[in-house]
């Protein structure tokens, strides 16, 4: 009878510890690799991954190897934006997510285009011309 209620006592206390266990072993995720032109990796990448349907974002940054990945999400259609200084944002959409499966993606960055504009004016500053010149002073 004690060994009955002792082995009562080990499921009541492992079932509540166990159960989100299972749930997250169930879960999907995104596997990925963002890289630039000339096929390289691009490290530390800001990759967010957004749940389309609720909204749910997942920040990250890719590894040393251009490499992010995305664990633990809910089964549905993502959208994954990549952020890179000096490239083009890249946008996905419609990746799906399957429960205890990882979606895999590969991301080609490519150069944003840098332009810069210089207005130049001729005209003379308001005190340049109503200051008295040398020559009106003599």
């Amino acid at each position: 009878m004690i060994r009955l209620a002792r082995l009562f006592l080990l499921f009541a206390l492992l079932i509540p510890v166990s159960v989100p266990a299972l749930h997250a072993a169930a879960a999907g995720g995104v596997d990925g690799t963002v890289l630039d032109p000339d096929s390289k990796a691009v490290v530390n990448a800001a990759v967010v991954v957004r749940n389309e349907a609720t909204g749910v974002t997942v920040a990250t940054t890719t590894d040393g190897s251009g490499r992010f990945s995305a664990a633990g999400l809910a089964q549905g259609s993502y959208a994954i934006e990549v952020l890179v200084p000096g490239f083009e944002p890249v946008r996905r959409a419609g990746i799906q997510v399957n429960e205890g499966a990882a979606a895999t993606v590969s991301i080609q960055l490519s150069v944003a285009n840098i332009s810069e504009t210089v207005t130049v004016s001729a005209a003379l500053p308001a005190a340049a011309v109503a200051a008295p010149s040398q020559a009106s002073l003599t």
